[in-house]
């Protein structure tokens, strides 16, 4: 039951996972080895993976950050009951970005503009959920570094609890 999370989330890596998974049904496997290494991707397939990963039947779910964890992959380790990470794991936290969505007649009408912001915010204030959830801070704490677009060391991972253990 190991299961590689690398390169960008999209929906490639939905289906990479997905039929990851249905190997480990068919296995019976009793837990998952998330190893995740990504600097993330789209966010709806992010939290589509996310969503597998919760719910998979199995015991436990280890995921292990193996060198870098950015965005949504963060988010995707947050699926897991054991969180880990090497020694030397880097982390990423920032607010959703919306790039390819958002085109020129979008920008142009107010509707539109006001409509696309809302799904933005929405996306945002799911992922900030999870974060409050699993690390236990408060919603203003997750916002602010967020909103920072900051850089950990497994270490400060470690004390804001996006991790449970550093793996050495």
């Amino acid at each position: 039951g190991v299961i590689t999370i690398y390169d960008n989330i999209d929906a490639e890596m939905v289906a990479h996972v997905r039929d990851r998974l249905a190997v480990a049904r068919a296995h019976k496997a009793k837990e998952l080895e998330i190893d995740i290494q990504t600097n993330g991707g789209n966010v709806v397939a992010g939290l589509d993976i996310y969503d597998m990963i919760r719910t998979a039947p199995v015991e436990r779910r280890r995921g292990l950050v193996l060198g870098y964890a950015h965005s949504m992959g963060v988010i995707i380790l947050q699926a897991c009951d054991v969180r880990e990470a090497t020694c030397n794991a880097r982390f990423l936290l920032h607010e959703v970005l919306i790039d390819e969505r958002i085109s020129l007649s979008i920008l142009r009408n107010q509707r539109k503009l006001k409509k696309a912001i809302e799904a933005g915010g929405e996306l945002q204030r799911d992922l900030e959920m999870i974060l409050i959830k699993r690390t236990k801070r408060n919603a203003a704490e997750v916002r602010r570094v967020c909103a920072k677009d900051t850089e950990m060391t497994a270490q400060e991972a470690l004390d804001f609890g996006l991790i449970d253990a550093i793996r050495s």
